[in-house]
């Protein structure tokens, strides 16, 4: 699915500019922290790739029209039905379902508008998960450190882990970088959590 993402598209037109690709958490505006030589696992908008990995499992073999994945897609038997979880209000939000359900369609996926107030949004974020399928959210740190983009997202006790992250070896090295004093032995913990995720 993510290669199927226009991610130019989303910063030049639906951000208006005002926002770059960044590869996992840790954002080149971090400066030190931030691990170069991480490459993305998806390019920019790869459908010829998007597809072969569907191919792969089984889906769409022996398509070779937008026509034949579109038509999967509107039918009541897609390859795949997600729900766009969103605030109605949100522009980019709003103009983000538009942008996933045209992209999707082109890989046989559904993609269904569970638009809901930002009440119900925050409610889904914070205390059900399971109603989440794709979904965008903002997040702006407090202070200029990973740590304070990391932590609420990923660490399995915060209510802002909303993609329900657990992981052990991630948890270590959060705590760990948590305790180091040193910028420079921190910066490097930070590019291996970049690396590792």
């Amino acid at each position: 699915m993510s290669y199927a993402i226009n991610y130019t598209y989303v910063i030049d037109e639906l951000r208006l500019g005002n926002a770059f690709r960044a590869i996992g958490a840790i954002s080149p505006g971090f400066g030190a922290p931030y691990n170069a030589s991480v490459e993305p696992l998806a390019p920019d908008y790869d459908l010829v790739q998007a597809r072969a990995a569907m191919q792969s499992m089984g889906f769409g073999v022996g398509f070779t029209t937008d026509a034949q994945w579109i038509a999967v897609a509107e039918s009541g038997t897609p390859f795949l039905s997600v729900p766009n979880t969103y605030n109605i209000g949100n522009a980019f939000r709003e103009d983000m379902f538009v942008a996933l359900n045209n992209w999707f369609k082109l890989i046989g996926i559904e993609v269904v508008d569970d638009g809901v107030t930002f009440s119900e949004f925050l409610d889904y974020l914070f205390d059900d998960y399971d109603h989440l399928g794709v979904y965008a959210i903002g997040w702006a740190p407090d202070y200029l450190d990973p740590y304070n983009m990391l932590d609420p997202l990923f660490n399995p006790a915060s209510s802002s882990n909303s993609a329900q992250v657990n992981d052990t070896w991630l948890n270590a090295k959060m705590a760990s970088a948590l305790s180091e004093t040193d910028d420079n032995a921190r910066n490097d913990i930070y590019k291996d959590i970049q690396w590792y995720m």
